[in-house]
């Protein structure tokens, strides 16, 4: 067969396409990071909150309602609309391994992510291994991989964020898409939709960007503004509320759980804060380093905004590792890729070799004493101190390691770094996919707040009320029960609407009540004043909420779950 030699041309063609595709081999790199943790972890326990919308998508196939409780209508309890909808998706597909289910979809968006991310990245750099690799080292971080296992909307949002973002900032220079406000607007809302507090990055960016265009933003903030007044009025429409139970339960403004959960929030602030900032010290150095302005600068200012209005406003119930604050690391990570040319120009090297010296001091010296998560604490909420070698190692590889011709070599080193430090982490262990009963068991063995629901399950058939505070693994396994929230975020109660717990137990008479996990001092303490729960028997001590079942059902409860002993003092009540 003939075949006529390639033009010079084309060999050309060829090895240019190649190289702008060199992020696919980032992208390969990273989806291996997500997919070993993904793999390794299918059996770990998930965090309370992502039951919330099973339950919730449950009620919408079998009821055709978004309600916690059928009977009281719908509620607005899923903070994240959209994930919420592709949560009932999967429930439709799979209701016996949702979590398992769950999590393989947030692999998939945190590859996707990478994906897209890595894509944009290329063009921010003249070298062409340099963006990918700013970019690997940002997704990479334990506690950004780490929200495939969370169950919670963390990784859909970062995915959407990134599409957004990169649809309205170019990777190079200072001309900004062309695109209407109505259109950036709408942008927005969609982030809105899938983590409120996120929508905060699209919108300062958008403002700071174009602030010498003087009409565009204007004409953004007014398209804005009548967009998410049509939100929130087909929200109050159908929730009876435009904002999210949990924005008034969560803010410090609006929170009525007394002062002591307001200090341990602090404490929480400076755990959450404290790991965002350690594993975000590179990406912030690449870029005020090389000097952030325009889009940058934008992009930069955004991230500080989001940061800022957590650290200010929010009560950070469950914020494990830093959730609250993983969002900024999307337009951070931009930032930093479009900053590193300018980065690698910078003369002398030295002052970055005393900031990789002084920040790895820093986070080994703040993991040893607990100000960051460590190998100790919550077991949700651990970080062991592979991870932040790991992403040091990875940190320096890239700063040290991509000066060396050809490029490869920083992309190589971070993606080293990371994987020893997960490795480390989390060492290869036996891989299961449990169901989700099998993961509720395991969640009632390693958490007390819900010691006893499998036996309120099983010993009080046909019951109607149970009342808690912790309510994901609660909600579920007593899908048909009607489950008070004490803490107000998924159902009306004396968390949200400031009656007293008397008039409710009055009006219920649940058969059971787990107290509020004992942090809600001040509503613990309404509740064991209350007339109507002297009327309860307490049958498991051992637990940050004690379960008690109404006087009437407690001799044939305790016969009917014996195993409850293990759990009572000898002296209970």
């Amino acid at each position: 067969m003939d075949r006529r030699p390639e033009s010079s041309s084309e060999r050309t063609a060829a090895v240019q396409g190649w190289r702008a595709r060199r992020w696919l081999w980032v992208a390969a790199g990273y989806a291996l990071i997500v997919g070993y943790l993904t793999v390794r972890d299918f059996g770990a326990t998930a965090y309370d909150d992502s039951y919330f919308f099973k339950r919730f998508a449950i009620n919408a196939l079998d009821h055709g309602v978004f309600a916690w409780n059928v009977e009281d209508g719908p509620i607005f309890g899923s903070t994240s609309q959209i994930f919420q909808l592709l949560t009932t998706a999967v429930t439709a597909v799979t209701r016996t391994h949702f979590v398992v289910a769950v999590r393989f979809m947030n692999a998939l968006a945190l590859c996707g992510l990478g994906a897209w991310l890595f894509r944009w990245s290329a063009r921010a750099s003249a070298t062409p291994w340099g963006g990918p690799a700013v970019a690997l080292l940002a997704l990479g971080s334990p506690i950004v991989v780490g929200t495939v296992l969370t169950g919670m909307e963390t990784a859909v949002a970062l995915l959407l964020l990134a599409v957004v973002l990169t649809r309205l900032f170019p990777a190079r220079g200072e001309t900004l898409p062309a695109i209407a406000a109505w259109q950036a607007a709408a942008l927005t809302v969609a982030v809105y939709l899938c983590r409120p507090d996120a929508a905060v990055l699209p919108a300062v960016a958008i403002v700071v960007a174009r602030l010498q265009q003087r009409e565009f933003p204007v004409a953004y903030l007014a398209w804005l503004t009548a967009l998410m007044l049509v939100v929130w009025g087909t929200s109050w429409a159908y929730y009876g509320t435009p904002l999210p139970l949990s924005f008034y339960m969560k803010s410090l403004a609006l929170q009525n759980y007394g002062e002591h959960m307001v200090g341990l929030g602090r404490h929480d602030k400076q755990l959450h804060f404290g790991v965002t900032l350690a594993l975000s010290a590179p990406l912030l150095w690449i870029v005020i380093r090389s000097g952030a302005r325009g889009v940058t600068l934008a992009l930069l200012v955004a991230s500080g905004c989001l940061w800022a209005y957590h650290l200010v406003s929010t009560n950070e119930i469950m914020g494990y590792r830093g959730r609250f604050y993983l969002p900024a690391v999307v337009p951070l990570a931009m930032a930093a890729a479009r900053s590193w040319d300018g980065f690698l120009a910078r003369r002398p090297r030295w002052p970055t070799l005393l900031m990789l010296a002084t920040w790895a001091v820093a986070v080994a010296w703040a993991y040893a004493e607990r100000a960051i998560p460590s190998h100790e604490g919550f077991f949700i909420a651990r970080l062991s101190w592979p991870a932040y070698a790991g992403m040091v190692a990875a940190a320096v590889g890239l700063m040290l390691g991509s000066r060396h011709r050809g490029g490869w070599l920083g992309p190589a080193l971070v993606f080293i770094g990371l994987m020893a430090g997960l490795v480390g982490w989390k060492p290869p262990g036996p891989t299961r996919m449990p169901s989700d009963l099998a993961l509720m068991r395991k969640h009632s063995r390693e958490v007390t707040t819900v010691r006893g629901v499998f036996a309120v399950a099983r010993c009080l058939p046909g019951k109607r009320s149970v009342y808690h505070s912790e309510m994901g693994v609660t909600g579920v396994v007593l899908m048909d029960r009607r489950i008070v929230d004490l803490a107000g975020i998924l159902s009306r109660g004396p968390g949200i609407d400031g009656r007293p717990f008397q008039d409710y137990c009055e009006q219920d008479q649940p058969e059971a009540i787990f107290l509020p996990h004992r942090n809600y001092r001040v509503l613990n303490a309404e509740i064991q004043a209350a007339p109507c729960f002297a009327n309860y028997r307490r049958v498991v001590d051992r637990s940050s909420s004690p379960l008690h079942v109404r006087a009437d059902l407690h001799d044939a409860f305790i016969d009917c779950a014996p195993n409850l002993a293990r759990w009572r003092r000898r002296s209970s009540p």
